[in-house]
């Protein structure tokens, strides 16, 4: 419920009369976070895994049998709907909870580089304040990074009324992915 509030609320500040919904949301949390002077937020996440990183991309070309076990609490169902796994064009479609509520993302990969990055945007309304999100491997033959980058936008309207939200929405990005980055590394280095 509160993702698709928000959703309302970053369409409603668009159109310059956001101080309407700061009703619809609890009292603010203490977080801090920094955005630029266009209003980006850039949350990296890495983890370092014993592996080589072509491991790291298998585990991502097979994602749709993968996606589950990557997450098992939140994550419900990825696939391709068009196109070849992580390929530019590919289109994806996914299920999963965040923040306690389902949420359903489609989307296109829009860089694919083998082996080391892969970049994709979601379809409207998500792609309104999180333009953009990519996946990033680096390493050597034993030992490697992978790191979840993800790219939040608010205008600086949105981000006065709401900046309690955009707290709770980074806490709750930042506890998912943290799962999955476990999830991730216990996997790969069995």
């Amino acid at each position: 419920m509160k993702v698709i509030l928000l959703v309302i609320g970053v369409i409603i500040g668009t159109a310059g009369i956001s101080s309407i919904a700061v009703f619809f949301w609890p009292e603010p949390k203490v977080h801090t976070y920094i955005a630029d002077k266009n209003g980006l937020i850039v949350l990296s996440h890495p983890v370092e895994i014993r592996a080589h990183p072509g491991k790291i991309w298998e585990f991502l070309l097979n994602i749709e049998e993968n996606y589950k076990a990557w997450h098992p609490s939140d994550h419900v169902v990825f696939t391709w709907t068009e196109g070849t796994p992580w390929e530019k064009g590919a289109r994806i479609y996914s299920e999963q909870y965040m923040g306690g509520e389902l949420v359903t993302y489609k989307g296109v990969v829009t860089e694919s580089v083998p082996g080391r990055k892969i970049t994709f945007t979601f379809d409207f309304p998500i792609s309104i304040m999180n333009p953009k999100n990519e996946f990033v491997i680096s390493g050597t033959d034993s030992v490697s990074t992978f790191c979840g980058i993800t790219y939040l936008k608010f205008n600086k309207l949105f981000r006065l009324l709401f900046s309690p939200q955009i707290d709770e929405m980074i806490d709750s990005i930042a506890a998912h992915t943290a799962m999955e980055n476990e999830n991730m590394k216990r996997i790969l280095e069995q």
